[in-house]
């Protein structure tokens, strides 16, 4: 969601600044034709049965502005890696923080460097650390941060799944770019020839170049740059061996890895291949050639390379590195294990294979519907594909179990080879879409992110409510939404956890105010008067409806272990929602610890962005329906069913009037944050699937698009994405339940392959326009339209749901 108001009031103690508190609407358009034949893809088949990753454009999500900065990192990485290096750009010297949260924007004119570590779609400045740069010449200028940028040509980039190239204008150099494993990726630069002359007047300082090497292909390393301003707080580096090997550390301390103390390190060593002619070190804007060592905040290392023959010819210069949040020899391990003796071209095939692993799970098939919908979905797909990150970081020996920096800073052995260990989640966004989806898709990936939560607390004390790398943040302190994933896992039948020790974790952190590290905020008068006052807690509103919805989901964990007690009193805690609702307005308004009532008197004002309005990230027109474990109960609260349809009806009739601009929030339906995400799917709760079919699937090609702003938001580490692959598959996950609602099958077949078997979606006469179900059967049996779910147990052992499409209602046929 947009990390604005609520999350940097957690940092600051003070409201967003209007800096943070747009989002986008403009961006570059895609060319899809053009990014295919460029990626060498074979032409669109109508089933997509040639190369799945010829329809991933991982330009989408790098544009807009304001609220609808997508934040995805473009470049080369694996599913979950570590290893996510990606440019990190600049347009016209400014690299905002807001338009870079993934380290580039689409509209950027130049490339600052290429780092190694990037949060996936985020809406906070953190990670971009280790930055390489392939220059000619080392020079005064060079060593000033960013002083080695060079223009670029936006077109003239190729990417696809773990690979990234474009052409560096100053100088003449093609960068490419790949991954060899989760925790080691190399570069590639080729220095085409060039006339050493004319580099006398360029803005890299040749002029100023020293020891007669102006113009020799180099490759600087800068360890203190970073996508935070001023986000690394100290940093050294060594060259080694002659110019062979490159170490060092960065100490970072952004948006979110400064919230747990001094910040998190990131090691790492890099090795070179090329005849090195020099090497040296720079300190606070001072050159020092042939020295090997620097240390503090504006530092970095450079190796040059012997030109080609008579100083014209091409020269080739690789680099592979290794990173670390444990230490630079565990750095130099995870580099030599991953890369061995793979070759750029044999890690960039192994990088596709893994994506083609994965993504393959799920396989669409269009007919009727236009092809841009399968770029659309598969680029999708493979953004909630790359986040959490995995930091199970390579055994001392092989076969060996993982390792990992915990959250007590000690290093940890993982229980058996094959367990990973994930952190970077941003769990008030992804608990609603793309854990769910890993849970189907991924369920040992579902299995391995629940162990790590539980990690996390053993060490730390609480499950985290954000945790980054080895760190809590307690970012967006509403609920601890790491219940629903917890839950959401359990009631799946992914169990092969410490259940009941989960278990006793969520009841602590809901009866104890003052846990070390994740509390509820206002829990004591939550409990004592049945909502959080807004006189006494900021986004008051906001904290009771995620409370009673991690009351919910306690009470359901509790109900399945046959904890009666236990499941009776948080049930009747996950009633409090109503004790919000303001029956005269019919709104969920804040109220004073006296009861009394204060609705706003603009419900569609996004009042959040200058002040505690009493919503986190949202209004009183969204969080009127953001009941998300009691819909049913919700509806109830209106004069009647037909009431909350009609009122339900006419919010999203609003929003179309503003889905164009992202610029700032919709004042209605917000397609480009998470708290409502599950609106457009909440008619079915009172019999009118229609509109839920009908809704999601204009959202489906109004909100997202193949252009580069084509999420609506901050994909928030896949959540967006996750929503589009769902209402396209044309089921949606109630997170923390075992029930899936029904929705509008968008492709004629889908092929999901599960663990337990094959599940088919078929879709007849499925089109643009036929967005509405006639009738549905669940392996021939016919599915209840009334209801119109169906179970994850329906899924996960494989079967056939068959709808039947029309451009018109049922009751209108």
């Amino acid at each position: 969601g947009a990390r604005r108001g609520c999350r940097a009031q957690e940092r600051t103690g003070a409201h967003r600044s209007k800096q943070h508190a747009c989002r986008a609407g403009g961006g570059t358009r895609m060319m899809n034709w053009m990014v295919l034949l460029l990626m060498g893809a074979v032409a669109c088949s109508q089933d997509a049965k040639g190369d799945i990753l010829d329809y991933v454009d991982p330009l989408i999500g790098t544009g807009g502005y304001g609220f609808g900065v997508g934040g995805d990192p473009p470049g080369a990485a694996r599913p979950f890696s570590m290893m996510r290096l990606s440019p990190d750009g600049e347009r016209f010297g400014q690299a905002t923080e807001w338009t870079h949260y993934g380290g580039f924007h689409a509209e950027d004119t130049h490339i600052r460097c290429f780092s190694h570590t990037h949060m996936v779609g985020p809406g906070a400045a953190d990670y971009g650390n280790i930055g390489v740069m392939a220059v000619r010449g080392i020079g005064d200028e060079t060593v000033k941060q960013h002083g080695y940028k060079s223009a670029f040509t936006y077109k003239d980039q190729r990417l696809f799944p773990g690979y990234y190239s474009v052409p560096l204008e100053t100088p003449d150099v093609l960068a490419e770019l790949t991954t060899c494993g989760l925790h080691a990726g190399a570069h590639r630069y080729t220095f085409h020839a060039t006339d050493h002359a004319d580099h006398g007047s360029d803005t890299q300082g040749y002029a100023h170049a020293r020891d007669g090497a102006a113009a020799l292909p180099t490759v600087v390393f800068d360890p203190v740059h970073s996508l935070a301003k001023n986000g690394v707080r100290n940093a050294s580096i060594a060259v080694v061996n002659n110019g062979t090997l490159v170490q060092g550390s960065a100490l970072m301390a952004g948006s979110l890895t400064a919230r747990g103390g001094d910040g998190v390190w990131i090691h790492f060593a890099a090795r070179t291949s090329g005849t090195v002619a020099g090497f040296g070190t720079w300190a606070n804007g001072t050159l020092s050639p042939a020295t090997s060592q620097a240390e503090g905040t504006a530092v970095g290392a450079y190796v040059q390379f012997a030109d080609g023959a008579n100083g014209n010819g091409e020269v080739v210069v690789g680099l592979t590195v290794g990173i670390s949040l444990i230490s630079i020899d565990q750095a130099l391990h995870n580099l030599d294990v991953e890369v061995g003796n793979k070759t750029f071209g044999g890690c960039q095939s192994e990088s596709a294979s893994e994506w083609r692993g994965v993504m393959s799970k799920v396989k669409v098939t269009i007919n009727g519907t236009s092809k841009e919908n399968l770029v659309k979905f598969y680029t999708a797909l493979y953004h909630s594909m790359m986040a959490p990150t995995d930091f199970a970081e390579q055994a001392a020996t092989a076969g060996g179990a993982h390792v990992y920096l915990g959250f007590d800073d000690k290093v940890h052995p993982l229980d058996s080879p094959e367990q990973r260990y994930y952190s970077d989640m941003s769990i008030w966004d992804i608990h609603r879409t793309q854990a769910p989806l890993l849970n189907l898709l991924l369920p040992d990936v579902g299995r391995d992110v629940v162990r790590s939560l539980l990690i996390m607390a053993r060490q730390g004390g609480d499950l985290p409510r954000w945790p980054i790398a080895n760190r809590y943040t307690n970012c967006m302190a509403m609920g601890i939404h790491s219940h629903q994933m917890i839950v959401d896992a359990f009631v799946k039948n992914i169990t092969d956890f410490e259940v009941e020790e989960a278990y006793q974790l969520m009841k602590m952190q809901a009866i104890d105010p003052n846990r070390p590290h994740v509390s509820r905020d206002g829990l004591a008068d939550y409990v004592r008067l049945g909502f959080v006052p807004q006189d006494k807690h900021g986004s008051s509103v906001t904290k009771t409806l995620e409370f009673a919805f991690d009351d919910w989901v306690l009470g359901e964990f509790a109900a399945h272990l046959g904890k009666k007690n236990d499941s009776g009193y948080f049930h009747q805690r996950a009633s409090s929602f109503r004790n919000n609702w303001d029956a005269q307005h019919e709104f969920m308004c804040p109220r004073s610890s006296n009861g009394t009532f204060h609705c706003h008197a603009i419900p569609e004002l996004h009042e959040w962005i200058i002040s505690d309005s009493g919503f986190c990230e949202g209004n009183q027109e969204e969080y009127r329906w953001a009941v998300s474990h009691n819909i049913t109960g919700l509806a109830s609260l209106f004069q009647s069913s037909d009431d909350y349809v009609t009122k339900l009806e006419k919010f999203f009739e609003l929003t179309k009037k503003d889905i164009d601009s992202t610029l700032l929030p919709n004042p209605y339906y917000w397609a480009g944050n998470e708290p409502g995400l599950l609106e457009p799917f909440q008619f079915n709760a009172v019999g009118r699937p229609d509109l839920t079919q009908r809704f999601s699937r204009w959202l489906l090609r109004n909100a997202y698009s193949t252009e580069a702003n084509g999420i609506p938001g901050n994909d928030d580490f896949g959540a967006l994405s996750a929503w589009y692959v769902w209402a396209a598959l044309g089921l949606y996950p109630q997170a923390g339940n075992d029930l899936y609602i029904f929705g509008s099958p968008s492709f004629a077949q889908a092929t999901l392959t599960l663990p337990g078997g094959t599940f088919e979606i078929v879709a007849h006469n499925a089109s643009d326009s036929n967005v509405y179900v006639q009738r549905a059967t669940l392996n021939n049996n016919p599915i209840d339209m009334s209801q119109a779910f169906i179970r994850h147990s329906d899924i996960s052992a494989g079967g056939l749901l068959e709808c039947w499409m029309a451009s018109h209602p049922p009751s209108t046929a």
